[in-house]
């Protein structure tokens, strides 16, 4: 069996384009009516998601480390099958691969394994003759690799461009693709890479879109495909998780798998060897979905970025109890990652399920690396003493408290990590992600642990009934919105779990209300009515309901004020969003704020939110949004931006924010002394906000840095008592919602 027609693309470092090319060229195919199996080198989740949304088919990993070497070929087999072409990114530079072991687990290993040409993404923003030596030293550095093609990124003009090709055509390397410099595509990131898809899929998809244009018009696609068909022939048969999986359950159990925003990191083979071991897979979304599906008989938490959205996650009290409750009863429980933190009692002070005797934090340091590990207890998965493979990526740190849990892992050369729980030792939690192609018995023993459970007479009548069984949970009320559910895991077909496909409301038979309400966030300007945007006063009047912050109940708040002015007072309700140092009034008030407007809106009123400048700064609004969501999932939320009393005070004082190329720094007065050091010494705009009380402070570290001299603030801007000047005269603390501004170079500030 000659394997599909496949094209690795590689880089020649981390940020060369490669992610964007291989995204896009997928997507370029796909349009063309081609059937492409998406694959990526290494161990990462989240370019994978981009994949399966640029070809319609699951994203699929090839880690010759997780995997092992011999398991590359038939996974490839298996996930290519029927494809017309197969498209493999790489992962950072084309010869990195594990620290220490040469080029084992790098892009160019896992081309050797598929016999398969490679195309070089070179970054020539800043090159021109120099590209040819890059691509000549990438060409014969490894003989065995076959560097097939270039595509040059980031080219700046067609002189540039016709320099490149000059320079790289006697090497006999065909240039297949040429990038331009231009903003056409651009894909939010954050402390982990690109933001997965499950988090903004109609963006995402709309991104993808256009990527596949851009891509199609810059490359030789023919070309590509050429060299695509000229990959050697791959011995063997396609991996199969039915082969794999040696025991199989005689009775189907229900394993419960985490998906959506908060949790979108499962690899498609686990989900596969799930169902092979004899599992219904269930999925569910712990951010929204008030009950784990019906009948569940284990629980997969798979990784993701429950950090980011923890409100959500704390406020679904219905979920969290569920969680316990089902971990106290005995049934197994798999967490990774993302799902160890939400088994922790609290993440960054933010209450969690508490499963597990340990508090979460975010961290400054990126944890990251291959693991050897050995199983340190028995658990659903492990018997003391096995051995396994897997892969860290977190910024996060577990600090346990209790000290009655066993770890998990034995790690080579780092020691203990992760927790072995419950009082049968059936919760199995670590930050190791672990890829079960090559350890199938993993997903067998769960499923067995199951089996074992149910057999034993443990099992009532599903999860439906956990909450009877544990006294020690509170009771709480639950929202009173249907509890939503998901179909069977037949519906979803071959989806990639979180992602394209995933189940929606209306195809689960879920009763969610049908108001299609919408909340919309307006930004009101500083505080003068008069600026106040056509589009935002067409929303407020559109709005059936239009809310509004305040202090407290005795104040006219500056949004309030401005609403006011232009809208009919029946329709304006407050909400009371007091400043506080009492954090737990603080939450009482959003979540009070946020059962308020779910209410207007499910009685089928769109509804306003008005708020100072941008809804995204001044973030009110992204609080109570993220709460209203939890309980009526089916919102539509957007934002009108209004004017920021950063764009005023630069108005009223005559100050240019931005002349050139010069550097914008945005950062609150609340931060941290250290950031507005280094802000001070790399921007050459700096522009602070949100708790005018720590200005003096400001105005010291200011002076220290050099660049007291022509600063300006903006307090009360549009309303009474207005206040603008320079900030060498402050001589006081200054209202909340007060604005500095830095504008030009200063000395470096040494610290």
């Amino acid at each position: 069996m000659r394997g599909a027609p496949r094209i690795v693309v590689t880089g020649t470092h981390s940020g060369a384009g490669k992610t964007t090319i291989a995204t896009g060229l997928m997507a370029a195919f796909a349009g063309r009516g081609e059937s492409v199996a998406p694959f990526k080198v290494g161990p990462d989740f989240i370019d994978p998601s981009y994949h399966a949304l640029a070809t319609g088919r699951p994203g699929r990993n090839l880690d010759a480390f997780l995997s092992g070497e011999r398991l590359i070929g038939p996974l490839f087999k298996h996930g290519s099958e029927d494809a017309d072409i197969a498209v493999i990114e790489g992962v950072m530079g084309l010869f990195d691969g594990r620290s220490g072991a040469g080029d084992f687990a790098s892009t160019a290993h896992v081309a050797k394994l598929l016999d398969a040409p490679t195309l070089l993404v070179v970054d020539a923003g800043a090159m021109a003759r120099s590209a040819a030596a890059m691509v000549h030293g990438y060409a014969s550095f490894d003989p065995e690799v076959r560097l097939a093609g270039v595509i040059l990124n980031r080219v700046g003009s067609d002189t540039h461009e016709r320099m490149l090709r000059e320079a790289i055509e006697p090497l006999g390397i065909p240039v297949v693709g040429v990038m331009r410099r231009g903003k056409e595509i651009s894909t939010p990131d954050r402390h982990l890479g690109l933001v997965p898809v499950a988090e903004r899929r109609r963006e995402a998809a709309g991104m993808v879109e256009r990527l596949g244009e851009v891509v199609a018009r810059s490359c030789d696609l023919e070309a590509i495909a050429r060299l695509a068909r000229s990959a050697g022939k791959l011995a063997g048969e396609p991996w199969s998780p039915g082969i794999a999986a040696e025991h199989r359950a005689h009775e189907p159990v229900r394993v419960a798998v985490a998906v959506g925003p908060a949790f979108s990191f499962l690899y498609e083979e686990n989900i596969e060897l799930l169902r092979a071991s004899g599992a219904e897979v269930a999925f569910f979304d712990p951010t929204t979905d008030e009950a784990l599906p019906e009948g569940a008989d284990a629980l997969y938490l798979g990784g993701g970025f429950p950090e980011a959205h923890a409100e959500a996650l704390a406020a679904n009290e219905s979920m969290k109890r569920e969680a316990r409750s089902f971990a106290g009863s005995g049934r197994p429980v798999i967490a990774e990652c993302g799902g160890l933190l939400y088994l922790c009692r609290d993440l960054d002070g933010t209450p969690m399920c508490g499963v597990i005797g340990a508090s979460a934090r975010m961290a400054n340091r990126l944890t990251l690396g291959y693991r050897e590990a050995t199983a340190a207890a028995d658990s659903p998965i492990m018997r003391a003493g096995n051995t396994m493979r897997g892969h860290e990526f977190h910024y996060s740190m577990v600090e346990p408290e209790s000290g009655g849990e066993e770890a998990a892992w034995e790690l080579e050369g780092r020691g203990r990590e992760g927790f072995v729980a419950g009082d049968s030792g059936n919760v199995h939690a670590s930050y190791l992600h672990t890829h079960w192609a090559a350890a199938p018995e993993v997903p067998s023993r769960l499923v067995e642990a199951a089996v074992k459970y149910r057999e034993s007479g443990g099992r009532e009548s599903g999860v439906g009934a956990s909450s009877t069984r544990s006294s020690s949970i509170l009771s709480l009320p639950r929202p009173t919105n249907p509890r939503r559910t998901r179909p069977e895991a037949s519906a979803v077909g071959a989806s990639p779990p979180g992602f394209s496909r995933l189940p929606t409301p209306e195809a689960s038979g879920s009763r969610l209300p049908a108001s299609g309400s919408e909340l919309i966030g307006v930004g009101v300007g500083p505080g003068d009515p008069e600026m106040l945007t056509l589009k935002g006063l067409r929303a407020l009047e559109e709005a059936a309901v239009v809310f509004v912050p305040v202090g407290d109940a005795g104040e006219v708040g500056r949004a309030e004020a401005v609403v006011r002015a232009h809208v009919d007072e029946g329709k304006v309700r407050r909400l009371v969003f007091a400043l506080s140092a009492d954090e737990a009034a603080v939450v009482r008030n959003h979540r009070e704020a946020a059962r308020i407007v779910a209410e207007a809106l499910r009685s089928g009123a769109d509804c306003a939110f008005a708020t100072i400048g941008d809804p995204n700064v001044y973030s009110t609004f992204t609080y109570l949004a993220r709460r209203v969501r939890g309980e009526v999932p089916e919102v539509e939320i957007r934002t009108v931006p209004g004017i920021t009393a950063m764009q005023d005070l630069a108005s009223r004082s005559g100050t240019a924010l931005v002349e050139g190329a010069e550097r914008l720094v945005l950062l609150p007065f609340v931060g941290e002394a250290g950031l507005l050091r280094d802000a001070l010494s790399s921007g050459e705009t700096v522009v602070c906000y949100k708790g005018g009380g720590r200005v003096p402070e400001v105005a010291r570290i200011a002076k220290e840095a050099g660049r007291l001299e022509g600063a300006v603030y903006g307090a009360r801007l549009g309303s009474g008592g207005e206040k603008v000047g320079p900030l060498e005269e402050v001589d006081g603390r200054l209202p909340y919602l007060s604005t500095v501004i830095f504008n030009g170079k200063g000395r470096e500030f040494d610290g």
